[in-house]
């Protein structure tokens, strides 16, 4: 069964395969190459994650952004709708009324 050596120097990793009872020509870790690849596969499952987080997010986002745009169209009160144009509108058939009234009263 042979082994693989992982070398974790700041600036240059190298990975090797020697058999199992041979020293080591250098210091470094020793690992199992099957322990090994599940060591990479994690790796890869967890960039793959991460990378699949990130999209969604960058998705959420403009869903969201859609949304807003969405509803501060649907709430957006036209002219007529407005407090102000209500109150004139008010005023204006208050008048009216009141005139009518007094004509027809006199």
């Amino acid at each position: 069964m042979s082994l693989l050596i992982l070398l974790l120097f700041l600036q240059d990793p190298q990975v090797l395969s020697i058999r199992q009872g041979e020293p080591a020509p250098f210091d470094g870790f020793v690992i199992l190459e099957d322990r090994f690849t599940k060591i990479l596969e994690q790796d890869i499952s967890i960039l793959t994650l991460q990378a699949e987080l990130e999209m969604k997010s960058k998705l959420m986002a403009r869903v969201e952004e859609i949304y807003a745009k969405e509803l501060e169209k649907r709430t957006e009160k036209h002219w007529w709708e407005t407090p102000y144009t209500n109150q004139v509108f008010g005023f204006v058939v208050g008048v009216a009324f009141s005139t009518v009234i007094y004509m027809t009263v006199r």
